[in-house]
């Protein structure tokens, strides 16, 4: 399975890492580590996409984070046959 997380850097920023296997704990080999939220299994229609895409969609402050994913990750691999909009946020 394919976990999303943001890790806390050193300094103090967030990195959006896609860890494979089993779910990811905050104590590691290296010590404790800092996640943003929970760990989140990626769904299997955003499974491929590169990890800023997967983190715009399921981090809490991504540009697609409201939006259905099973719909948007269809419209990802084939936007040719489909029309997606996207409500605007202001």
């Amino acid at each position: 399975m394919d976990w999303f997380i943001e890790k806390k850097t050193p300094m103090g920023k967030w990195s959006p890492q896609i860890v494979n296997g089993e779910k990811p704990t905050e104590m590691t080999v290296d010590g404790p580590v800092t996640f943003r939220n929970a760990p989140m299994a990626v769904p299997a229609s955003l499974r491929g996409f590169p990890v800023d895409l997967i983190k715009d969609c399921l981090s809490p402050d991504g540009k697609f984070h409201d939006l259905d994913l099973a719909e948007f990750g269809a419209f990802l691999r084939d936007p040719s046959r489909k029309t997606m909009v996207v409500p605007v946020c202001q």
